[in-house]
């Protein structure tokens, strides 16, 4: 028997950021690694969870929404520095790499190469 992957919406509402299973308006689709029969037991927040872990950052995203809607999160350390052109910040994940931002944006990303 093959099943299907649960389907997540993100979406916004009067200025929130929902995540349901129907299509919205310029909505972002992310496929859960959840057998869709499985999916109809989880609760919201466990969706959610699993949502968040599938997600990976992408360029012009602000750093709100890499800790709230990527598994990257919170990084471990952050530098920033000002410039004529604006605000530019590090954010250094100990085990992923780090993400550069230009004025509250992500511009780049660098992954650990994850070789030992």
């Amino acid at each position: 028997m093959q099943s299907a992957i649960a389907d997540v919406y993100t979406c916004t509402y009067k200025g929130q950021t929902v995540y349901q299973g129907k299509p919205c308006p310029n909505s972002v689709k992310t496929k859960l690694n959840v057998p869709q029969q499985a999916s109809a037991f989880l609760t919201d927040t466990q969706k959610y969870k699993l949502w968040k872990a599938a997600r990976d950052p992408q360029i012009g995203m602000t750093g709100d929404q890499i800790i709230k809607a990527t598994y990257w999160g919170a990084p471990n350390r952050k530098s920033a520095y000002t410039t004529s052109r604006g605000k530019d910040e590090l954010w250094y994940y100990t085990d992923l790499g780090y993400i550069t931002f230009k004025n509250g944006k992500v511009t780049s990303i660098s992954e650990n190469s994850g070789s030992d």
